[in-house]
């Protein structure tokens, strides 16, 4: 995988991941509240799918389960679009 695709990954998950983070601002305290059902479509080749691995230890599943150890649930199974090529 070349250098400029990780980073791309990285910089995807990275604005994928805080767009869901919401600002709320009172004259009290100011606090990040941080939706907990969520919804994961991956896109990407052949690394995304996680091919001659088993399913559960694909990247997407890997974040999935991730993400429910810090208390996150998902409205359905993430789908993954990712085509090898």
């Amino acid at each position: 995988m070349s250098t400029a695709k990780v980073l791309f990954a990285v910089i995807l998950s990275n604005f994928i991941f805080a767009c869901t983070h919401k600002l709320v601002i009172s004259n009290e305290e100011t606090a990040i509240i941080t939706p907990k059902t969520i919804s994961y479509l991956a896109l990407g080749d052949s690394y995304t799918i996680g091919e001659d691995v088993p399913p559960l230890s694909s990247f997407p599943m890997l974040l999935r389960t991730k993400l429910e150890g810090q208390g996150f649930t998902f409205s359905s199974e993430p789908k993954v679009i990712a085509k090898t090529g």
